[in-house]
């Protein structure tokens, strides 16, 4: 399956079906001051596990940062 994260084509991994999984791939799970959206719709990080992702996905990943 094709995705695009933010901005470029990934072809994921054979078994990967929801944005959870999607997310450890990307070492993102687990941190916290990280936002979603798939196809211009946010995610809130407690649907992750229940998100499905489909061929042709455009996914935003937003992580804060601190600084000044």
């Amino acid at each position: 399956m094709s995705v695009t994260v933010n901005g470029e084509k990934r072809e994921l991994e054979a078994g990967t079906t929801f944005l959870s999984e999607l997310m450890v791939a990307l070492g993102k799970d687990g941190k916290t001051g990280i936002a979603v959206a798939i196809n211009g719709t946010v995610v809130p990080q407690t649907g992750w596990t229940e998100q499905v992702l489909t061929d042709g996905d455009s996914i935003l990943v937003i992580q804060a940062t601190q600084g000044g």
